[in-house]
């Protein structure tokens, strides 16, 4: 599994990458408290490379403070 952390786009880039970073982090150690195994797990940011790149508002924001969990074959 790869855990993709995404910000809204109001830090810059470097804060941004620090803070996906951080959130799937938080997300890994949440799945692996839960019994997953830690084998296949890898964490990584996009910032707000990711954003809905639409409107400002908090909802788009909101939207944008997210973790995606993808499923990876290998």
């Amino acid at each position: 599994m790869r855990i993709e952390g995404n910000c809204d786009p109001r830090g810059n880039r470097d804060y941004n990458l620090a803070l996906g970073l951080r959130r799937a982090q938080a997300a890994k150690r949440f799945l692996l408290a839960s019994g997953l195994s830690n084998c296949n797990l890898e964490t990584v940011s996009f910032g707000a490379d990711r954003s809905s790149g639409g409107e400002m508002n908090p909802q788009a924001f909101a939207w944008d403070r997210r973790v995606d969990i993808i499923l990876v074959r290998r």
